[in-house]
């Protein structure tokens, strides 16, 4: 598979990824009500690594108790945490699959925490973010990546019962965003303001953990796309290695009549234009799964690499399907969301019966057996 784009190792500045397919950021509910990771945590990070992909990119991670954005989330406030997330780097590292863990802060669901916070809280959060790091390759995980997006775990548990008019949970994001952002001192009002607030995390980070630890940003790319390629150009001279951008593209956008296996949607071409506004690799994410979509993205410069969650929740064996010559899944994911709307009450899985011809005892089965065989 040497001449096949998909396995070409990406190489980062400080990391090299084995393949160019990583799993995106997918809440799971797997942990303990205190944040405290579980076997079966494990054994759920495990099936993707063993499935054959390059790198896999954790669901949220608050990096303080006060910053949860959804229910039983890991968290890395504290060094005793350190020995579980050495148990999932050691798990995954089994298969020469790297971990990247994704640090987040939560704003508050029901108010702008942004413009509360005072100079002394922005300090306090942002040395959270900078500790959290610090553990994070204590444990020796493989990178970090910091969420500044809008959308993700938290913000679709909050429009379950929320209004979509609602400032996005993500703290950063809440910083980022001029039509959400109502200050008026340094944290505020200009783009160069509005970045402020992430640009410190990235320089504590790095004044933390050193220039020679993977440092990868999650950013929008879309809806107000030159803002956001000035704000990766800003990440970069930061010191960010890596951005993350793209979109989850809902299943009300795909066809109805006409089943898409990959849903090519213009998430595509913003990640291209910010490729070509950067000297640092981007990945993209949003509705791969299909080998010869993935190397058109790869090949004509879309991206360096993409990331997918839905496709492999349905086949966590489909990097491997790829190295064996197949261009898709036997038994594709059909994008109808029933694994995020289950995810808060019930083990994240894939809820389309369609796709285990009826039979609701095998879908139980493969749902059920990271909690049957923790671990294995």
């Amino acid at each position: 598979m040497a001449s096949d784009v998909i396995f070409e190792p990406l190489n980062f500045r400080n990391l090299t990824v084995k393949n160019r397919i990583f799993r995106s950021n997918t809440y799971g509910n797997f942990n303990d009500p205190d944040g405290i990771g579980t076997p079966e945590r494990i054994a759920w990070e495990e099936k993707f690594a063993r499935g054959g992909v390059g790198a896999i990119l954790s669901s949220v991670v608050p990096v303080a108790n006060t910053g949860r954005m959804a229910p039983n989330c890991p968290t890395l406030h504290e060094d005793d945490r350190i020995p579980f997330w050495q148990k999932v780097a050691e798990t995954v590292h089994h298969y020469d699959c790297k971990y990247i863990v994704q640090l987040s802060y939560g704003g508050s669901h029901l108010g702008l925490l942004s413009s509360q916070l005072t100079p002394d809280g922005i300090q306090e959060i942002i040395q959270d973010f900078a500790d959290a790091a610090r553990r994070s390759r204590e444990a020796g995980l493989d990178g970090v990546e910091i969420d500044a997006t809008s959308g993700g775990t938290g913000q679709f548990i909050a429009d379950l019962t929320e209004s979509r008019t609602k400032p996005p949970v993500n703290l950063i994001a809440q910083f980022l965003r001029g039509d959400v952002n109502p200050r008026t001192d340094d944290y505020g009002q200009s783009l160069e303001n509005r970045c402020r607030f992430l640009i410190e995390v990235v320089k504590a980070i790095r004044q933390q953990v050193g220039d020679d630890f993977h440092l990868q940003i999650k950013i929008e790319g879309g809806e107000n796309l030159e803002e956001d390629i000035q704000i990766a150009q800003n990440l970069e001279i930061a010191g960010a290695d890596a951005l993350h951008a793209g979109s989850k593209v809902p299943q009300s956008q795909r066809s109805l009549t006409d089943f898409p296996l990959d849903i090519q949607g213009p998430h595509i071409n913003a990640t291209q234009r910010l490729k070509q506004a950067v000297n640092i690799p981007v990945l993209c994410t949003g509705g791969f799964q299909t080998a010869s979509y993935i190397r058109h993205a790869i090949a004509g410069g879309y991206c360096d690499g993409v990331t997918i969650a839905r496709a492999l929740i349905a086949n966590s064996n489909l990097v491997n399907q790829f190295a064996q010559g197949d261009d898709s899944p036997e038994r594709p994911c059909s994008y109808c969301e029933k694994c995020r709307i289950n995810l808060v009450d019930n083990p994240l899985g894939c809820y389309d019966v369609t796709r285990y011809d009826g039979n609701y005892g095998e879908m139980i089965r493969e749902m059920m057996s990271v909690y049957l065989h923790p671990g294995k």
